[in-house]
């Protein structure tokens, strides 16, 4: 006969219905759970052709006994203590503050000999499980990359890999691997942050793909290229305006239909004036048909009021 000391830990989590599980098997093993969840305790491997009893050490009761092959409950964990006998498990469910104890599991053959005894610390602690963590990631200076990975719960271990393999040296800044890591310039695949307690374990994953640099030089360097496009955008402008003023006819408005209006003058003359609207007017005028030109009888070359000497009959047209 020997004895094989352990700590069962039972944690009290801010969620209920966890399940956790423990081999209770080993020497100093610690076993964790959530309060109001379950455990499964891995007592014996097969307990078929065995007896035990699982006994609380403080009050003395037993939790069961397996005897000729039956299993039997006692109280106070009879509606919430199974075991099963092939796989030599222990389900506790709805656990309470009360399970606080020691226990001894004694292990007998079937003449009733003991072959073994286990003793089991159970005790509580208050712990909180981790929630499903979120990563945010930050360019630095220099191409470098700052990942978190941030999460609610108690008492958390981190733990990164890089495309399923755990992160090195030679790819980020591993000066606590806690909830950040700087990874270095260059570094990108799939990178996982798991986040677990005694009670939980959770992980997370997230695609790296590669920074560009930043700092004050480069938005220096990013202003100056800015500038130099304004500055070619500019010139080009101005040159296409300046050929389009050269060589394309400026946009006019169409002239009206011209009215003529006339007026006798003290020695015989006729002033006739020729009015239109619209834009950069040129006019000329004939009479029957002939092109007037500028006489000392008639100055109206591209005039739009010409004067007719005395005795100058015709039919008079203003274009």
């Amino acid at each position: 006969m020997h004895a094989v000391n352990g700590l069962l830990l039972i944690s009290v989590g801010l969620s209920y219905g966890l399940e956790t599980s423990c081999d209770a098997r080993k020497d100093g093993a610690q076993c964790y759970g959530a309060l109001g969840g379950t455990v499964y305790l891995q007592l014996i491997i097969n307990a078929s052709g065995h007896e035990l009893e699982f006994k609380n050490n403080i009050t003395g009761t037993n939790v069961f006994k397996l005897e000729n092959g039956k299993v039997t409950t006692n109280p106070p964990l009879k509606h919430r203590a199974v075991f099963y006998v092939e796989d030599g498990m222990l389900m506790l469910s709805n656990t309470e503050k009360a399970d606080y104890g020691k226990y001894y599991l004694n292990i007998y053959n079937l003449e009733g000999t003991l072959l073994n005894t286990t003793q089991l610390d159970l005790l509580l602690v208050t712990e909180a499980p981790v929630s499903p963590p979120q990563l945010s990631s930050e360019c630095l200076s220099h191409g470098e990359m700052r990942v978190t990975c941030s999460f609610e719960g108690d008492s958390p271990q981190y733990s990164w890999t890089l495309d399923g393999q755990t992160l090195n040296g030679m790819e980020a800044f591993l000066s606590d691997m806690t909830d950040t890591v700087i990874l270095k310039k260059g570094v990108v695949g799939t990178l996982a942050c798991t986040v677990k307690n005694h009670i939980s374990n959770v992980t997370i994953t997230q695609e790296i793909s590669l920074c560009r640099p930043t700092g004050p030089w480069v938005n220096v360097f990013v202003y100056f290229q800015l500038a130099e496009v304004f500055f070619l955008l500019t010139v080009c402008l101005g040159s296409y305006c300046f050929y389009k003023k050269k060589t394309c006819p400026q946009a006019q408005a169409p002239v009206s239909y011209p009215q003529l209006s006339s007026e006798c003058l003290s020695d015989g003359e006729m002033r006739v004036s020729c009015s239109s609207e619209g834009d950069a007017p040129q006019y000329s005028w004939t009479l029957d048909r002939q092109m007037l030109r500028d006489t000392e009888d008639c100055p109206c070359y591209k005039r739009s009021t010409i004067t007719l000497r005395n005795g100058l009959p015709g039919d008079l047209t203003c274009t």
